[in-house]
């Protein structure tokens, strides 16, 4: 599970209609966690809502960082 904004929660509904979300609540509280279940689709999503994936064709400034380097002689 993990945990998610209302705000999030609702931009993934558009998308994915019918996910569903875990809401707690605590006595005499009007704070509210949501939770989401991990599937591969609206995780996708949510990582674009964060902005921790960047859209195809961006340019990903450490992209080549893992590369392997030839040898050089």
């Amino acid at each position: 599970m993990v945990k998610i904004t209302k705000s999030e929660k609702e931009e993934i509904l558009k998308k994915y209609p019918d996910m569903s979300f875990t809401r707690t609540m605590i006595k005499d509280s009007k704070r509210h966690h949501y939770y989401m279940v991990e599937q591969a689709g609206p995780m996708a999503l949510l990582r674009k809502i964060r902005g921790l994936e960047p859209e195809r064709g961006q340019w990903r400034p450490n992209a080549n960082k893992n590369r392997k380097k030839k040898d050089v002689k």
